[in-house]
């Protein structure tokens, strides 16, 4: 459920598809906190049409600097829209998630095994095969054995030599064989990008009542139910959000549900896939499964103690970091409406100091999956 993150710009035609929040810069330096540049109720100057579009400038490529049209009126009286930053545009909307849909998320993050756990695909590979150019390396630790058992029996012949050769040989091959093994723990561990843990959220089937009422495996299943309600709420918003037709509410990808307790994080990573990528099999199976996440929404369900920001790294942003709010949903786009990936967002997730951390997302794609 978790896709690569990275951004493709599409085939042309492929796809249909054409405050309160504290600003910190990274790593802890203090600074002021920044007013909202725009609240709902205001003139938005960087819309036109209901898209967002800006002047055209050095990062925006081919793309015009046009995102994924937002309706950010008539989500409800209760959503407050917040816009933190004009361009790249990233606008938090306060009161996104009831507080009772909180409640029932952060109730199924408790409930840990009670939903489909998802395994997130880590970056960090070892490359073994560089391990070809200690071959000279293997060669020359296999002499001293053998040098050493050549002076030591005098008399032995040519076998007994390269008998003792190869097993120095061998001896280093299995201890470059632990080694790359120890490598790639250490630095798996070290550089994972992401350490909580995470949950795909379904729909419910209308199962629920079907055990025996007040059993523990009762209990977790009303837990996942309550969930999953949550959930088909949180998906509406975020259709009526996206300006997603009935027959387009799959351009959502599966909503998931991540919790992060203490010293828990998620390194600087980018949603969208890059251009460039020759892998012409995966290309196809990308867009068969929706094409380019242009949008992302990620709403805070329960708000940790201390830390736990969204952390925007590059310069255009400013340092900007978003501290979670309960029931807020952060949204920005990590490509134009072209599908081109907007190279100034990647961002991270900052270690959640003490408490826990839940947060339940979805991205828009490009267009309908192959279904």
């Amino acid at each position: 459920a978790e896709r690569a993150a990275a951004a493709h710009r599409p085939r042309r035609g492929r796809c249909a598809a054409s405050g309160r929040a504290r600003a910190t810069l990274p790593l802890g330096t203090a600074t002021t906190v920044a007013a909202p540049l725009w609240r709902q109720g205001q003139e938005r100057r960087s819309s036109k049409g209901g898209e967002l579009r800006n002047e055209a400038g050095p990062w925006f490529g081919s793309s015009g600097g046009s995102y994924a049209p937002l309706a950010l009126h008539g989500l409800g009286a209760d959503v407050e829209v917040v816009q933190l930053h004009a361009e790249p545009p990233v606008y938090l909307l306060l009161n996104f998630v009831p507080s009772g849909d909180c409640d029932a998320l952060v109730a199924a993050a408790d409930a840990d095994t009670a939903l489909p756990c998802v395994q997130y695909e880590e970056a960090v590979r070892l490359d073994v095969s560089r391990l070809a150019m200690l071959t000279p390396l293997a060669l020359v630790a296999g002499c001293v054995p053998a040098a050493q058992t050549h002076a030591a029996h005098a008399s032995g012949g040519l076998a007994e030599v390269a008998m003792a050769y190869s097993c120095g040989v061998a001896a280093f091959v299995a201890g470059a064989a632990m080694l790359t093994c120890a490598a790639t723990a250490a630095v798996s561990h070290a550089q994972r990008i992401f350490t909580g843990s995470k949950w795909a959220l379904g729909v419910p089937d209308g199962s629920e009542g079907t055990l025996a009422r007040g059993s523990p495996a009762a209990s977790t299943h009303h837990t996942v139910a309550l969930a999953q309600e949550a959930n088909v709420r949180f998906r509406e918003r975020c259709a009526a959000l996206c300006r997603l037709r009935p027959t387009e509410h799959t351009r959502l990808e599966t909503t998931l549900l991540t919790r992060y307790r203490a010293g828990e994080r998620q390194r600087v990573h980018e949603d969208a896939r890059l251009a460039g990528d020759s892998d012409v099999q995966a290309t196809a199976a990308f867009h068969a499964a929706g094409g380019q996440r242009l949008a992302q929404i990620v709403a805070y369900v329960r708000e940790p103690e201390r830390g736990g920001e969204t952390v925007f790294h590059h310069a255009a942003l400013g340092g900007l970091a978003v501290a979670p709010q309960r029931g807020a949903a952060l949204v920005f786009f990590p490509a134009f409406a072209n599908g081109e990936a907007d190279r100034r967002m990647p961002h991270s997730g900052a270690p959640v100091g003490a408490g826990e951390k839940v947060i339940i997302n979805t991205w828009l794609m490009e267009c309908v999956p192959d279904r």
